[in-house]
């Protein structure tokens, strides 16, 4: 019985943190938003523990402002933020790349290349579908190393979002991403796993770089 109790909780709190979570990075709540819980619990019909336990878990994750006592806010993107995430992901995802030589299915490559030629949007859609992220993370799994795959995730929730709110005011972004991942696979699938690393590279780096020009322009950014 109460194994069945801990599930159910789980259920509700994984409930709770995936409808929350995707608002949040797919623009439906902006940042600086303030987060009814009571709203919520009408909303999913469900207590407000499990919600409480997943706003936690997205304060972990940078998503939400937690300040006891007085709110529930919608983090800003920070320059600094954006800039150390990508630091970080330079250094994490050329290395999974590295360690996938021998693990990664052909494919599930030729499926996301498929994928990146004829979807609209490869960045957060209405139903909350990213594939860039999904792109990511499915390299990173192919590692099997467990420390790099959950960083990637937690990495990946904020560039989702960053993605999804970018492509909002400028769906040239989601273009030139689109063919650098095209880029990536193809070097993938030839085995040339050294080319691919600098096709990496050089789509975080220009990402960083596109996302640093509309600083100045898009009031979902801060300084």
């Amino acid at each position: 019985m109460e194994q069945e109790e801990v599930h159910t909780s789980q259920s509700l709190k994984d409930k709770a943190y995936k409808h929350i979570k995707k608002e949040i990075i797919t623009g439906a709540i902006k940042p600086g938003s303030i987060i009814d819980e009571k709203e919520y619990i009408q909303i999913l019909q469900i207590s407000r523990t499990p919600i409480r336990e997943a706003l936690v878990k997205l304060s972990e994750e940078g998503l939400v402002n937690i300040i006891a006592r007085r709110s529930i806010t919608v983090s800003y993107i920070q320059v600094k933020d954006i800039i150390d995430i990508y630091d970080i992901r330079k250094t994490l995802e050329p290395l999974a790349i590295e360690r996938i030589k021998g693990k990664v299915d052909k494919e599930k490559l030729l499926a996301f290349k498929n994928a990146f030629n004829n979807i609209e949007m490869i960045s957060s859609t209405s139903d909350g579908q990213d594939l860039d992220s999904e792109f990511h993370l499915y390299l990173a799994q192919c590692t099997q190393n467990k420390v790099l795959i959950n960083t990637e995730e937690i990495l990946m929730c904020q560039s989702q979002r960053m993605r999804a709110l970018s492509s909002i005011s400028n769906t040239h972004m989601d273009k030139v991403a689109r063919d650098e991942h095209i880029q990536i696979i193809d070097f993938l699938l030839a085995d040339n796993f050294e080319a691919a690393k600098k096709i990496c590279i050089q789509h975080l780096e220009g990402s960083l770089s596109r996302y640093q020009k509309l600083f100045t322009n898009n009031s979902f950014f801060t300084l």
